[in-house]
């Protein structure tokens, strides 16, 4: 524009990476920012705004870079049935311009028998009700990984032997070796476990890592009792 003698009447355009699908012109009048985009097909002068003052330098700022991951870290998970539950870096992946993190955790899972609660029936108290209101009903509950009653089921280790015992021999649990870990994993419903402990795949922004994350004794005690199974898993092996 400026070759042709008709300079553009904005002082510069910016897209931050963190404010995704905007385009931010900076100039003196909304007609100047107008004329700039004109022709522009990936850009609407329809959908123009200008940004109020208390937000310019947000636009502007950088975000805080992300802590990098690394195996074994401890982390707490932000969002789902599993929120505030403390979790451990098992592997970080990068694939196709996306990281993703395979997490470790104590599972909370409901081994009741379907068809055996006995005050499904019943009408559900003020709480209760609430619970399951989040997941719409009580069998979207249930789909989400709630007990029948609508809480959280307790965290504990996997257990495929107490799986058999609770809904018989031909529930469908099976055992997969894992060519890159060198591990067995016990699979149930979709879901991967290695002696107790749930594997997930899981985004790094639902995950809160660093100084923030404050494992307690109990929760640490619990990824021991994880330990101690391998360990003699691993003896076993060694007699056999």
């Amino acid at each position: 524009m400026a070759a042709k003698g008709t300079p553009l009447a904005i002082s510069g355009a910016v897209a931050p990476e963190h404010l995704k699908a905007s385009i931010y012109v900076e100039a003196r009048r909304a007609d100047a920012v107008r004329t700039a985009v004109a022709g522009l097909r990936v850009l609407s002068a329809y959908n123009m705004t200008a940004v109020p003052l208390d937000e310019m330098v947000a636009v502007m700022a950088l975000p805080k870079r992300a802590q990098k991951l690394r195996p074994y870290a401890w982390v707490r998970i932000t969002r789902g049935m599993y929120k505030d539950d403390l979790a451990q870096v098992f592997d970080v992946r990068e694939g196709g311009g996306e990281l993703s993190v395979v997490i470790r955790l104590v599972p909370r899972l409901d081994l009741s028998v379907p068809g055996e609660e006995s005050d499904d029936d019943e009408p559900d108290d003020e709480a209760t009700a609430d619970r399951r209101n989040r997941f719409g009903n009580k069998a979207g509950g249930r789909r989400f990984g709630l007990t029948a009653s609508g809480d959280r089921p307790p965290q504990r280790l996997f257990d495929k032997d107490e799986l058999r015992r609770t809904h018989g021999s031909s529930v469908d649990v099976y055992t997969k070796w894992d060519r890159n870990s060198q591990e067995e994993y016990d699979w149930w419903e979709k879901k991967q476990f290695c002696y107790g402990l749930l594997y997930k795949k899981v985004a790094p922004k639902s995950l809160l890592s660093g100084d923030a994350v404050h494992p307690t004794v109990e929760e640490v005690e619990m990824f021991q009792a994880a330990e101690a199974r391998m360990r003699s898993t691993a003896r076993e092996s060694d007699k056999a």
